[in-house]
């Protein structure tokens, strides 16, 4: 690894620990690796009104259809973690707060019967195209003002960086069951991450249209 490159992780990952807003400062990630790298054909970013048990109105949530394949020399361990990420501060873990009617009513809307969500696609990953897996992430609704929108999809590549911290910092991590507990770190490891941006387009009167994002860019990053 370069110095300017193991400069600029040090710096990102000392940011995101102390100011825990990631989507700003993860550094660029290598195209190409020696380590093992899923595919992923991504569908475009969809909304959807659906009604949810004890709310009187249907409520917006958001979705991303995926299908992602293993086309390297050994099975692989898919373990997908997404987050959506705003400019207005909203940070959303896909599946946090969404019920399963959500997943039923997107399922059902594209008959697909093998369409998986986060939990249920988690799990070995066989090689070959055959053994593709069609996946969906879905995030409760965000900020409506929110002007650029950014989702990390992690866990489809092995490469990874460990990088020794100047001084200990506390951090939030998560278990399996996603309960969360406050750490002290002396280094951290950030994972090759694929990043998707999107904006959010205006109406005549200047205002963000609620139910429409468009791609900007997709890259990968170290996070």
């Amino acid at each position: 690894m370069t110095y300017r490159l193991a400069a600029a992780l040090l710096s990102a990952v000392v940011v995101v620990a102390l100011t825990a807003v990631p989507a700003r400062t993860a550094p660029e990630a290598p195209e190409s690796t020696i380590e093992w790298e899923l595919n992923i054909d991504l569908q475009p970013l969809a909304s959807i009104q659906v009604a949810v048990p004890g709310s009187k109105t249907p409520q917006m949530f958001w979705f991303l259809r995926y299908t992602v394949s293993n086309h390297t020399d050994e099975d692989q361990v898919f373990a997908p973690e997404v987050f959506l990420y705003t400019d207005t501060g909203d940070v959303i873990r896909s599946g946090k707060d969404v019920p399963p009617a959500v997943f039923a009513r997107i399922k059902s809307s594209f008959n697909d019967p093998l369409l998986k969500d986060q939990t249920s696609i988690t799990g070995k990953l066989l090689q070959g195209e055959d053994n593709a897996k069609n996946g969906v992430a879905i995030f409760p609704n965000f900020d409506p003002k929110a002007g650029v929108v950014e989702i990390f999809i992690g866990g489809l590549s092995g490469y990874t960086e460990t990088l020794q911290l100047p001084v200990p910092v506390t951090v939030t991590e998560r278990n399996i069951k996603g309960t969360p507990r406050e750490v002290e770190k002396t280094e951290l490891t950030l994972a090759k991450t694929l990043r998707l941006k999107y904006r959010h387009p205006l109406d005549p009167a200047g205002k963000p249209i609620e139910s429409k994002l468009v791609l900007q860019s997709k890259d990968w990053v170290m996070r």
